[in-house]
């Protein structure tokens, strides 16, 4: 992981993986999707930990059985032998051809690559410990930095640490520790920092740059930055990536997981409490953890993902928005039936419905059988739907009648401007009538109620507006 490498993914709609999951799916803010963790750092790029002080203790997890989630993931092919859970996986996915296994650090690995679409069910807890049974010496692996980069940021945590231990007792580690991890997420928060899809290029001290000079970074930057000044001040630290939150497809209930969502997240030991996630983005932009990266990008008023400047727009990007869900819920719906049955049982069905069974037939069928249905829903998605304002409708049928018994009603003039009008040309029994419609349609219209206006009172003003006739003053 470098500055700028998991930023570029956010330019990807592609597809990680999609999720069913067998209850409700847990808040947008718990969905951290774990993958490689890294320890090494050469002062400008993040590696699995390469050269280790100690052997690093058996993966120990101790969870709360009440806070288990079952799902299924469907993996696009990576060409990588990750798999992704939840954290924290309960158990390793049961699947004899995957050969699943759990490192140290609690990224699940395949035994082969992914090389094809596969699927697996999953077991995870979300409120959990693990690491406790790290020693000394196991944790020394989580505190090594190169010598000569990043010398501000090594000053400044010099300076912190020793502000802080002069104001609180450095007896109780946990306590120490704890304090120094909110006095830098309080520094991010307080200190001008910024959440950026597009940030700056950094040279070669680039913690330095990013905490001194641009103040600007996408999630690998923090993540980058705030285990630097974990380790500098004693307390060890490593980056974890893998995926935060998805997009839940309302057409199929399946989360789709896009690179898009690839994120970067901290985990520093506490004694007592073991490995310990923070996420210094949360920090500095809450709505990317809490809601998604489609919704910062929104609340920021477009970016890289969204350009909408209309309500032409919007529409528009609702109705692309629609399609898609629909597209991707009926590729999705056929990669799970080709996922549920075996070879041998696809070319059987093929055989009882009278084709070849071969699979140049099975991919012809496919791509009619596809075509059909995209071609239907790009109908259904795309027609012209007429909203009908009833009342707009009387109005504007109002005006008509006006003009036709020798009123002009110019485009400009609003209901009181009209209803002023009428009141120096009609009659008085027509100016109380006409008067009365007006009423009824600015009220009705423009008032918060009007969306809640009964059918049978527009029947009723709709039947005094055809009824209406001029009559004007002598």
């Amino acid at each position: 992981m470098s500055p700028g490498g998991i930023s570029r993914l956010p330019q990807s709609e592609a597809i990680a993986f999609l999720v069913r999951f067998a209850g409700a799916p847990p808040e947008n803010q718990s969905l951290y999707w774990r993958g490689p963790v890294f320890g090494s750092f050469d002062g400008r790029t993040w590696s699995p930990l390469l050269r280790r002080l100690a052997s690093q203790p058996p993966l120990s997890i101790d969870a709360d059985p009440a806070s288990a989630i079952d799902y299924t993931v469907t993996l696009e092919p990576s060409q990588r032998d990750w798999l992704f859970a939840l954290e924290m996986p309960a158990s390793l996915p049961q699947d004899v051809d995957l050969r699943p296994r759990a490192t140290n650090e609690g990224q699940l690995l395949a035994g082969r690559l992914i090389t094809a679409r596969t699927r697996y069910e999953a077991r995870s807890f979300t409120r959990f410990s693990f690491g406790l049974n790290e020693s000394e010496l196991s944790l020394r692996n989580w505190l090594a930095l190169p010598a000569g980069f990043n010398p501000r940021a090594l000053q400044f945590a010099a300076d912190l640490r020793a502000r802080l231990d002069a104001t609180g007792s450095t007896a109780d580690r946990t306590g120490r520790d704890v304090r120094i991890v909110e006095a830098v997420l309080d520094h991010f928060r307080s200190g001008g920092f910024r959440y950026t899809l597009e940030p700056p290029l950094l040279g070669r001290d680039s913690v330095d740059e990013f905490l001194f000079d641009t103040r600007l970074g996408y999630c690998e930057h923090y993540a980058s930055a705030f285990v630097v000044l974990m380790r500098a001040m004693d307390v060890p630290a490593r980056v974890v990536t893998g995926y935060q939150g998805g997009e839940m497809n309302p057409v199929d209930g399946f989360l789709t997981v896009r690179q898009s969502d690839a994120h970067a997240w901290t985990e520093v030991w506490l004694a007592g409490r073991g490995w310990t996630r923070i996420d210094p983005t949360s920090v500095v932009a809450p709505v990317r953890i809490e809601q998604g990266l489609r919704e910062l990008a929104r609340q920021s008023s477009g970016g890289p993902l969204f350009t909408i400047g209309s309500n032409a727009g919007v529409s528009w990007a609702r109705v692309i928005q629609r399609l898609r869900f629909n597209w991707e819920a009926l590729e999705n719906s056929w990669n799970q039936w080709v996922l549920s049955y075996s070879a041998q049982q696809q070319m059987s069905l093929l055989d009882r419905l009278g084709f070849t069974p071969d699979w140049r037939v099975l991919g012809i069928l496919l791509a009619l059988s596809v075509s059909i249905v995209a071609t239907v829903l790009a109908i259904v998605s795309l027609r012209h739907r007429v909203h009908r304002d009833p009342l707009a409708e009387l109005e504007a049928r109002f005006r008509t009648r006006l003009e036709h018994d020798g009123i002009q009603c110019q485009a400009t003039d609003g209901l009181r401007a009209l209803r002023g009008r009428l009141a120096d040309e009609l009659a008085p029994a027509s100016r109380s009538e006409a008067e009365a419609i007006l009423q009824l349609l600015e009220r009705w219209r423009y008032s918060p109620a009007s969306a809640n206006v009964p059918p049978a009172a527009i029947r009723r003003l709709r039947g005094r507006v055809r009824r209406f006739r001029a009559r004007f003053a002598q």
